[in-house]
Order: structure tokens, then C-alpha cells, then sequence
């Protein structure tokens, strides 16, 4: 058989593995828990990302996990890990952080699992706010807030993270317009005008007053304001006969509420975050944290090293409908087009396809409600996969990384882009098809997805598509935000580099193109710096960590562009080794930041030699020289053996950017 035989039927192969996700299963096995312990209920435990390995494919280990179901087992639980000295990391229900952020270093640490602070405490129609524990899975937040006819105005793509996640890691969605696509610029407090001598009816299962003064000392919540009364209790519904709203939630939440009481109302305060504390205070304590506070842009991004945030209060919005109609074309205009586009639509963003040279403008924007209109999303890449499809295109995609077959990725990627519009990336008009644009609906449901999370275990028969126990999709992610003046020369940049053969980021169309997503700057101390646009890049993986990529140094190099030439901040959820090398440098308020750290925990009990690194602290540095580690992006080569010599693979400079230290593939020849 011939090679252009074979392609041929590996592309037919491939169409009909594409097809596959234009059909929505039904059935799906959701994801493994990350914690895994083996001595019992809760001794001798692993915690994993969702992937299946971190960076460095380091197995993080811990003595212990618990997993509270309230705050005051979640009190409890810091401080008997207080009491013994030991580190404690917080991992969420999927963990979908690639670094180290769950992991405590050592093997004699504490994962504490927010898996079971998932419920919804309290939804006010007046305020619009609603109150969560920190364990609530973004996909249930938007779901509670729509039931109380509300939104949340910008949120990322994939519904499987917590809302504490969302805030260690900073996670966004995309807009430049009001508060910005950041969760963590919608954490707001909020004083209820309420006076329970005539104006509101609380109904529950149980419902107990107590001062302040009765508060033990240990394992208690303490009152933002003294002589405040507190009340404890258990409502499903919370009526306001003032405005006459009825706040609830859906039927698979139970409404639970912690609330203090000052004389002119009801204050809901913004972030409540669990910390280590003195043994005269029981080793624990509450700190309930306000606009304003010094300490509330601290730990509205925290990287997890600051304690373990119980209750976050958002800011809603009336439930709203979209437009959204996408726009192809050749990125020929993408560097002087993408900063206007972005002040343009509230909800706009790019798909980047740099190796076919086409781009796809998401025109997206609120509409009235009573627009006719009942569409809703759900991305190819987080719908229930086959698994047999998933082990067959992987197989796939080894065949051409072995063959260096570049042409085959092209040319997939190429049916891959033609599918994707065809199918509308990912939209529906009616929940079921997609049938041309516009497709307007309801912000709940078009503005994150994640269908593999929501069904019935089916023995492994579907999956989400990164499932580790599996052999599927396995890749990586360089992703960083660099700011409105500089990002049209970054652009620029890529293109002069991809014009030098453009089928070497054919392997970056494969995995969706690179998707340009808008971030507004922060006052969070480790938030965004300035207003900035958001590229985030996903590539193969080889399972084989000494394993060199076809066309890696192309991609190193737009990612040391991005990091170094343009000062680009990195994800602190997503990125390589190398993208956080002395990053904390490039954060205005470090200092800050570090105070906050000190006073919140002062023995770095939240601390593991990973963030460490991160914050260079005493100078430490993320990146991790020896052989092979510019491969994994665990360090930027230096010298040759940091790449793969005996697979034809040197450090070379950069061909754009020629700053760059790149694993270049070189064709050695023999004079004989």
C-alpha cells in the first residue's frame, strides 16, 4: 500500500472519529475522584490533576485527605493540622489545575477535598447576590442563580471547576467591557435592607439566634463587627416581605445560610476563608473579608497558599439573553483587528487556526429577552467521548508524530476546522442542532459547558475526552495574558514565524487552533496587571517524557515570545514549569501579597516547596534542569542534552524571536 494510500484512509478514519463529536451521548463515566487513598478511608492518599500528571509527572503524595461537609468540620480539620504542625493543600472535586496547587509537598501532609461544600447558602433577588460554599461546581452556580432568575456575567468555558478553584487560579471567561470575564471581580458583599421585626419571614428546617458573646473560642466564625447577632439556620426559602422576592434554589441544592445581622439589615460579607491560628484561638479561625479590606484582593486570588476559602458572596445580574454569530476569515487583519474587536462585544472571542491561517470572531452580545431564541452550547471538547474513538485517533496522532507526518496533521486539522464551523462550534438554536446564526438564548446556557460531567456511570463505554485512565487525548498548555499595546506585535511575531512553514502549527489546529480570550486588569494583588488579551495553546503530549514533539521548537518559541519578548503573564492554572520562572516579579504588589501570606499563616503550613518556587520565595526558582527538560517545558534548554540529541533534537535559537532557546530538529549529514 502506498503512503498516499494510507493517508487517505487514515483521513477517512479520522472524519468519521470527528463525527463523533457531533453526536451528544447520553451516557458518559464522569471523571475519577483526584484524591486516591489506599490505608482505610482516608490514610496513605495520591492527588492527581485531571490529566493524569503534572508537569514534572511527580506522584504527590499525602499522609491524609478529609473531606468536610460544613464549615465547622472544615475548622476542625485546620486546626488539628495546625495543632500538629503539618502542611494541608486544598484539592477541589475534579481538580483541573495542571500545576502543583493541590499538592502539600512531603508525604505527611493534608489534602482537605471541598468536594462536599457544594450547596448554594443563600440567593437574593434584591441584592442580586448569591452565597456559595467554596466546593460548588461552576455548572451549579449557574443553574441555582437561573432558577432565581438571575446570571453570573462571565464565567470560563468549562463548568467543572469549583468557585474556590476559580479563585486560586484566577480562571476567566472573556470580556473588556464592566467588571471584566474574571469570577473573582463578581466577589462583592452586600447588606440585605431587612428588618426582621415586621419586614421578612424565615422559613426552614430549623432556625436557632445566638450573640456573638456565646461563640466558643475555638472552631467558631467570628462576627465582623462586635455585638452583631448571628443567625444559624437551615432555610430552603428566604422571603423579602419588603420586596415581596422569594429566594431559592433548584431542587438538587440545599439552601443553607450563615448570616450576621447588624441593626440596619442582613450582611452577607464577600470571601469567609479558613485559616491557621494560635492555640489560645483553638488553632483555626474564620476571617470574614469585605470590599475594601486589605487582606480581600489578596485572597480574591490566592494560589491556594492563604488558607481554605469557605464561602464566596457573587454579584449577579437579571437573567439575560445573547447573540452570538461567528465570522470567519484569513487572519490577515487578526493583529490590527483584535483589540477593537474586543472593545466591540462584550462576549467576543477568537478561534486562531495559525497553521491554516483562518480565524473565527465570536460577534457576542446581550439582546432583549423577549428576543426569540432558545440556543445553548456545548463544546465538542467536553461532550462524552467513546472511548474506543478516543484510544483510535490517539494511536493516530503516535503514527504521525513517529512518521514525522506533518502533512497528515494538516490535512486533519483542516477537516477538523471545516467541521467545526459546519457544526457551529458547538452551538445549538434549540438544544439540539445547530441551524444557522444568529443563535440567541439565555446566558445560563450558553455561557459554559461540560455535558461529560452530567451523566450515569457506564463502565468506561464514554469519557471526557482527557480521562486518564484511559489511553486518549494526553497534551499540554502554554497559556498567558499579554497587554493591549503590546499583543498586535505579538501577533506579528507568530505569523513571521509561521510564514516560515506554516504546517508546523497545523499541530496546534488539531487541537482546536489557539483560542483568544479578553481579560480585564485587576486590583487583585496576583490578578491581571492591565487590560490584556488571553492565549491559550494546546498541543500533544507524548507519554514518553524524553520523547521529543514534531515542530516543538515552533511552539517553544511562541511561547518564550509570549512569556519573555512580551512579558506575558501565565495562567496559574494551566502553564509549564518554565512560565512561572521568577513570574512573581512581574506582579506590582508581591509585597503585598507576601504580608497577607505572613500574617494568614505565618509557619506556611498552606505553603509546598511549589508555590514557594512561584512566589521566589528565598529566591526559589519552577524550572527543573536536566536531561530532556525543555522537552516537558520544565526548563528552557541551554544546552543540548536538555532536548533530545539521540532523536536529532539541539538547543538552537529561535528563528523570530532569536533570544528563544529552542529543541530544533537538525538534519545531521556525514561527509564520507
Amino acid at each position: 500500500m502506498t503512503r498516499s494510500m494510507q493517508t487517505a484512509i487514515r483521513q477517512v478514519i479520522f472524519f468519521l472519529l470527528v463525527l463523533v463529536f457531533l453526536v451528544h451521548e447520553t451516557r458518559c463515566s464522569p471523571p475519577p475522584d483526584p484524591v486516591m487513598c489506599f490505608s482505610g478511608n482516608s490514610n496513605n492518599c495520591t492527588v492527581i490533576n485531571a490529566y493524569g500528571a503534572f508537569p514534572d509527572r511527580a506522584t504527590c503524595r499525602a499522609c491524609m485527605a478529609v473531606y468536610p461537609s460544613s464549615e465547622e468540620e472544615l475548622i476542625k480539620a485546620v486546626a488539628m493540622a495546625t495543632q500538629r504542625k503539618t502542611k494541608m493543600k486544598v484539592a477541589t472535586k475534579y481538580s483541573h489545575s495542571i500545576p502543583k496547587l493541590a499538592c502539600p509537598g512531603g508525604e505527611e501532609g493534608l489534602i482537605i477535598s471541598t468536594r462536599n461544600l457544594n450547596r448554594v447558602l443563600s440567593v437574593n433577588f434584591t441584592s442580586m447576590t448569591m452565597t456559595v460554599e467554596s466546593g460548588m461546581l461552576l455548572r451549579d452556580i449557574i443553574a441555582a442563580a437561573a432558577d432565581a432568575g438571575l446570571a453570573l456575567p462571565n464565567a470560563p468555558y468549562w463548568w467543572g471547576l469549583t468557585v474556590g478553584g476559580m479563585l486560586a487560579a484566577g480562571s476567566h471567561g472573556s470580556t473588556l467591557i464592566g467588571k471584566g470575564s474574571a469570577v473573582h471581580e463578581y466577589v462583592v458583599d452586600t447588606t440585605l435592607p431587612i428588618d426582621l421585626g415586621s419586614g421578612t419571614e424565615l422559613m426552614g428546617d430549623s432556625t436557632t439566634v445566638e450573640t456573638s458573646a456565646t461563640a466558643t473560642p475555638s472552631a467558631q466564625a467570628e462576627s465582623t463587627n462586635e455585638g452583631r447577632t448571628r443567625i444559624r439556620q437551615q432555610p430552603y426559602w428566604m422571603k423579602d416581605y419588603v420586596t415581596g422576592h422569594l429566594a431559592r434554589v433548584s431542587a438538587h441544592s440545599k439552601l443553607r445560610k450563615l448570616v450576621t445581622l447588624p441593626n440596619s439589615g442582613v450582611t452577607v460579607v464577600a470571601l469567609r476563608v479558613v485559616t491557621p491560628a494560635s492555640g489560645d484561638k483553638g488553632f483555626a479561625r474564620v476571617r470574614s473579608l469585605e470590599v475594601g479590606d486589605r487582606e480581600f484582593d489578596a485572597v480574591r486570588v490566592s494560589l491556594g497558599v492563604l488558607g481554605v476559602v469557605s464561602q464566596v458572596t457573587l454579584k449577579l445580574d437579571p437573567i439575560f439573553k445573547r447573540s452570538i454569530t461567528y465570522i470567519e476569515s484569513n487572519d490577515s487583519d487578526l493583529a490590527v483587528n483584535i483589540v477593537d474587536f474586543g472593545k466591540q462585544y462584550e462576549f467576543a472571542h477568537i478561534y486562531w487556526f495559525p497553521g491554516h491561517k483562518k480565524a473565527a470572531y465570536s460577534v457576542d452580545f446581550r439582546v432583549p429577552t423577549n428576543t426569540t431564541g432558545d440556543g445553548s452550547i456545548d463544546l465538542f471538547e467536553s461532550r462524552p467521548t467513546p472511548v474506543l474513538d478516543l484510544v483510535a485517533s490517539r494511536l493516530e496522532e503516535e503514527a504521525w508524530e513517529a512518521t514525522n507526518n506533518t502533512e497528515a496533521k494538516c490535512n486533519n486539522s483542516g477537516i477538523l476546522i471545516n467541521t467545526l464551523s459546519t457544526a457551529g462550534y458547538g452551538l445549538t438554536n434549540n438544544g439540539t442542532v445547530f441551524t444557522g446564526y444568529p443563535v440567541i438564548g439565555f446566558q445560563n446556557k450558553l455561557q459554559s459547558s461540560g455535558s461529560c460531567l452530567d451523566s450515569n456511570e457506564d463502565n468506561l463505554t464514554t469519557v471526557c475526552s482527557w480521562d486518564p485512565r484511559v489511553r486518549g487525548s494526553f497534551f499540554q498548555q502554554s497559556t498567558f495574558t499579554i497587554a493591549l499595546s503590546k499583543v498586535k506585535d505579538f501577533i506579528l511575531d507568530v505569523q513571521k514565524l509561521r510564514d516560515i512553514r506554516p504546517s508546523a502549527l497545523c499541530g496546534l489546529d488539531l487541537y482546536g487552533g489557539i483560542l483568544i480570550r479578553y481579560v480585564k486588569g485587576s486590583t487583585a494583588f496576583m490578578g491581571e496587571q492591565e487590560d490584556s488579551v488571553d492565549f491559550d495553546i494546546t498541543y500533544y503530549r507524548s507519554y514518553d517524557p524524553m520523547s521529543p514533539k514534531l515542530d516543538e521548537d515552533f511552539i517553544e518559541e511562541i511561547e518564550q515570545m509570549g512569556l519573555f519578548k512580551y512579558g506575558g503573564l501565565p495562567h496559574w492554572g494551566k502553564d509549564r514549569n518554565l512560565a512561572y520562572d521568577g513570574v512573581a516579579k512581574k506582579y506590582a504588589k508581591i509585597g503585598e501579597f507576601l504580608k497577607v501570606k505572613e500574617a494568614f499563616d505565618p509557619h506556611g503550613l498552606f505553603s509546598s516547596e511549589w508555590s514557594d518556587q512561584v512566589l521566589g520565595i528565598q529566591g526559589r526558582r519552577t524550572s527543573i534542569v536536566r536531561d530532556g527538560c525543555a522537552l516537558e517545558g520544565l526548563c528552557v534548554c541551554s544546552e543540548d542534552s536538555h532536548c533530545s540529541p539521540a532523536n536529532g533534537y539541539f538547543c538552537r535559537p529561535g528563528k523570530v524571536y532569536t533570544d528563544a532557546r529552542v529543541c530544533s530538529k537538525v538534519e545531521l549529514f556525514i561527509d564520507i
